[in-house]
């Protein structure tokens, strides 16, 4: 007697495949590649079963680039920074745009008031841009800008030979500093006491104050403890840790305890203390405008439909379907 089994299913199912462009032409496929596995196994007395699948599967391509296509940018000329004759005259009180505004390099932006106005003097570190400044001078030795009611700051000429150029400075080889001759030791250069007792025109005071010459006058607002600050006839403000010339108030920059306290300061938006109206009239810096957004565009959405025996499925896009069939066959035959 033999008997006959046989089950066979077919399995329909759809595939994306999809082809895509990127310029200049980057194109995607995916190809299909078939395995077929068949397994007989036999039992006694005569048993034979006999299993057949076929799996399908996908295999990605890369993309294909054509060699035309390079990844090196191209190479574009180099500028140096802009001069005076390159710059169109311009307002800067007028420009309301930060971005603007810190591209001018003859303006300068004002983060605490959020305005943009006129760059000064300290502020230019290119020749050019200095002197196209009115009132500004460029100090060739020391390479700073500076307003021209102010001399030459010696100390701030690095070079010996450009330091004994200068009518109004001399150079101490040992300490390697520039210092105004008028001095006649550059006292803010020893750091040691018996250095700075070394030369009758300096005096030690030790620690932030250093070796000063004899003849310094010393800010009240150079002490920062309150003995030191008495000692030198000035007032300390225990509140905010500040000494004060006598009858003077502690400046707002640096009124932190007593800030709300005051009727001539102003917290501002930061959180720092400042002089009232520092940014004008108002109490509070102006909020920075915020430029309108264009709305998204919302993309059509494909409508798909369907048949009434849901055999087929069109969608209106640009992607197609592949229909790949997958089939299993199981057949047993049992004799005995």
């Amino acid at each position: 007697t033999t008997a006959t089994s046989s089950i066979s299913s077919t399995t329909m199912r759809d595939v994306p495949s999809s082809t895509f462009t990127v310029e200049p032409t980057i194109t995607s496929t995916t190809t299909a590649a078939s395995t077929t596995m068949t397994t007989t196994v036999s039992t006694s007395p005569t048993m034979t079963s006999t299993s057949t699948k076929t799996t399908t599967s996908t295999e990605f391509v890369p993309p294909t680039v054509p060699t035309s296509m390079s990844t090196t940018e191209p190479d574009t000329p180099k500028s140096g920074p802009a001069t005076p004759s390159t710059l169109a005259p311009v307002a800067c009180d007028t420009i309301t745009s930060e971005f603007d505004c810190t591209v001018h390099p003859l303006c300068s932006f004002d983060f605490e008031c959020q305005t943009c106005t006129n760059s000064t003097c300290n502020g230019q570190f290119v020749p050019e841009l200095c002197t196209a400044i009115d009132g500004c001078v460029w100090e060739d030795s020391a390479e700073y800008c500076h307003d021209d009611t102010e001399q030459l700051e010696c100390r701030r000429v690095s070079d010996g030979s450009k330091c004994e150029s200068e009518a109004l400075c001399s150079f101490a080889a040992t300490e390697n500093v520039c210092y105004p001759t008028a001095d006649g030791a550059p006292c803010f250069a020893y750091w040691a006491e018996a250095d700075c007792d070394a030369h009758e025109e300096c005096v030690y005071y030790g620690g932030i104050l250093g070796c000063r010459l004899v003849n310094e006058t010393i800010a009240c607002a150079e002490y920062t403890n309150e003995v030191d600050c008495n000692d030198a006839d000035c007032e300390f403000d225990t509140s905010n840790m500040y000494c004060n010339v006598v009858g003077e108030q502690t400046p707002c920059f640096r009124a932190f305890a007593t800030c709300g306290e005051r009727n001539d300061c102003e917290t501002s938006d930061t959180g720092l203390c400042r002089d009232l109206g520092y940014c004008g009239n108002s109490t509070s810096p102006p909020t920075p405008t915020t430029a309108t957004q264009p709305l998204p565009t919302t993309a059509t959405q494909p409508t798909a439909t369907a048949t009434s025996t849901d055999t087929a499925l069109t969608t209106q896009t640009e992607r197609s379907t592949t229909t790949m069939e997958a089939t299993t066959s199981i057949t047993t035959t049992t004799t005995t």
